[in-house]
């Protein structure tokens, strides 16, 4: 929830990119309720201050690591 809520504030300066999730506002709704207000609103700040290069390096940072954890094999 984090990451997304980071790449949802993100977004806000960048119209086109927003328009590109279904429902954006439910999944912005599921964020709230699983982050709280306050925890939500720091995340999108901390999104929105990024430059858009940042936020690509971000985006696959994180891609990476979930590539890689769902790759990994599972601790017996």
């Amino acid at each position: 929830p984090q990451v997304a809520a980071t790449l949802y504030g993100a977004t806000t300066h960048q119209p086109a990119a927003a328009a590109t999730v279904g429902d954006l506002p439910a999944a912005v709704d599921h964020l709230r309720a699983v982050l709280g207000d306050t925890v939500f609103n720091q995340y999108a700040a901390t999104g929105a201050a990024m430059e858009p290069g940042d936020v690509v390096a971000y985006a696959h940072h994180h891609i990476r690591t979930a590539r890689t954890e769902s790759t990994a094999p599972a601790p017996s």
